[in-house]
């Protein structure tokens, strides 16, 4: 099975670690590489992409996904009680460095009211460094690709 890691940033390597964003009561002990079934869920797991697309945007910049097509053995599938928001976000570990890494460079070119995914009201949420993302991107276009990976 794939599954997707997404980043605004370049990562030159997936060793997992504990992740020095998440919700205060996330497991902070087991190291993982976060990733989800999808784009969609990937972006609504990040914390505060929303707002990272938005400000991009609003400077003028383009906004470019990199999304990493992962495999590996060692993956924990159900994390609903160790992360808050794993029923929503569809969120997994990996818990291993991936067998295979293979990266696609996406343009988000346009934001739809209609993919806003308000996580930000359910019970406990609280992040230690930023704020659960206020909405998610129309990546139709994206979708479609990641459907085909």
């Amino acid at each position: 099975m794939k599954y997707i890691h997404c980043s605004f940033d370049i990562v030159d390597e997936f060793i997992p670690r504990v992740p020095t964003t998440r919700c205060k009561i996330e497991d902070k002990t087991t190291p993982r590489i976060c990733v989800a079934p999808d784009i969609r869920h990937c972006l609504a797991a990040m914390p505060s992409a929303g707002r990272i697309i938005e400000w991009t945007r609003a400077a003028g910049l383009s906004v470019i996904l990199h999304v990493y097509y992962l495999t590996a053995d060692k993956v924990l599938t159900d994390v609903k009680d160790k992360v808050a928001d794993a029923e929503f976000t569809r969120e997994m570990w990996l818990l291993e460095k991936p067998a295979s890494v293979r990266r696609v460079d996406y343009e988000i070119v346009s934001l739809d009211e209609k993919d806003i995914l308000d996580i930000e009201k359910n019970e406990g949420l609280m992040y230690d460094l930023v704020d659960m993302p206020d909405y998610i991107a129309d990546v139709s276009a994206i979708i479609e690709a990641d459907k085909g990976e």
